[in-house]
C-alpha cells in the first residue's frame, strides 16, 4: 500500500460521510472536479486543499510537537 493512501481512504469517508461532494466543495475553495479527482486516487492533494476541504465539513488539521526523551 502506497504511503498515504490510508489518510486518503479516511478523507474520503469523511467527505462521504458529511455530505454530496458538490456542497463540500461549494463550501471550499475546490472545484468539484478537483476533489473527485482527489477522491478517486488520481490526484494527491496539496495541504492547503485538504485544509479546506476539511474546514468545509467542519474539521482541521492540527500539528503537534513530537515528545522528546520518552515524555
Amino acid at each position: 500500500m502506497a504511503t498515504g493512501r490510508p489518510f486518503l481512504l479516511a478523507f474520503k469517508n469523511i467527505v462521504e460521510a458529511t455530505g454530496a461532494v458538490q456542497d463540500i466543495s461549494n463550501n471550499s475553495d475546490i472545484s468539484r472536479q478537483h476533489l473527485q479527482r482527489i477522491l478517486s486516487g488520481n490526484e494527491n492533494p496539496t495541504l492547503e486543499t485538504l485544509a479546506s476541504a476539511l474546514n468545509a465539513v467542519g474539521l482541521t488539521i492540527e500539528f503537534k510537537p513530537v515528545s522528546v526523551g520518552g515524555n
